[in-house]
């Protein structure tokens, strides 16, 4: 907050707004209820002349924000009852990004100038935040290519949930997801939570606690993998030994996949069959 308000201290009004606990009733959710909302509260963001808006949101939603013109920032953090939050900042004024990745906020932010210089700031008081993957500025071939840097080779031939898949196959589903780096001691997955996502390790070690014992995962280790076929509670503790980095896809893009490439889809829950049962033959 410090770091925020000193690059608002030469601006005549320094608020800063907070959104959380974004929800939107069953019903509404293929209705242009989530983008009416977010468009209103942008309006009055810009309206109260605010430059900043701050969240968390649960890292299977980084596409949905990332979309809408957040960038990610700072340190991952938890909130009880919510798990492990991404640590968001939408730029109100910095109309050239909500243009750049096609953000429907846009349609409100092209009728009043941008503050480029606002931008420019915030990346020189928390420059890791040029650092982060971006799911809506990465095109395929960069994310494949960042993604096999990080593997050490293809993505297909090093991470087993993808095994039988080619690259075509691959790269369909690997911008569905998201990257995000997790610090030292991050909680990434709570047993008996419930999740909505599938991470694949592919930098850094992290540590699984279930009925089995203590285990840990090596890059191109799939992990959470109930999350995207059930609503059961997870069965097992996920925690960052040191710092690493993460691949994420959400239940909702997953079911995407599943339409548009069926056969795909079906490759990777038989994988992930699989290794739910080599889990649970530990047990």
């Amino acid at each position: 907050m410090e770091k925020l308000q000193d690059i608002l201290k030469d601006q005549p009004n320094k608020l800063i707004a907070l959104s959380t606990k974004l929800a939107v009733k069953p019903k509404y959710r293929k209705t242009p209820a989530l983008y009416l909302l977010l468009a209103k509260a942008y309006e009055i963001c810009r309206l109260q002349q605010v430059h900043f808006c701050l969240g968390g949101g649960n890292p299977c939603n980084i596409q949905l924000y990332e979309q809408m013109g957040f960038r990610r920032f700072g340190s991952n953090f938890s909130d009880p009852g919510y798990g492990m939050l991404v640590a968001l900042n939408l730029i109100i004024e910095d109309v050239d990004h909500l243009k750049a990745v096609r953000s429907p906020l846009y349609r409100v932010a092209r009728k009043k100038d941008g503050n480029a210089l606002i931008a420019s700031q915030f990346f020189n008081s928390f420059p890791q935040a040029g650092e982060c993957v971006n799911s809506q500025l990465v095109s395929k071939q960069e994310l494949w290519e960042y993604l096999g840097s990080k593997l050490g080779g293809k993505p297909n031939e090093k991470i087993a949930l993808l095994k039988g898949l080619d690259a075509e196959e691959t790269s369909n589903l690997l911008c569905l997801g998201a990257v995000f780096p997790c610090k030292q001691g991050d909680s990434i997955v709570c047993a008996g939570d419930i999740s909505n996502e599938v991470f694949t390790l592919l930098s850094g070690t992290v540590e699984v606690r279930n009925k089995a014992g203590i285990y840990a995962l090596k890059p191109g280790q799939s992990f959470g993998g109930i999350g995207i076929i059930t609503n059961q509670p997870q069965s097992e503790s996920v925690t960052a030994v040191d710092d690493s980095e993460i691949l994420v896809i959400s239940r909702q893009l997953f079911e995407k996949m599943q339409r548009l490439f069926p056969i795909a889809a079906d490759k990777i829950l038989t994988n992930l069959a699989d290794l739910l049962k080599a889990e649970v033959e530990k047990l």
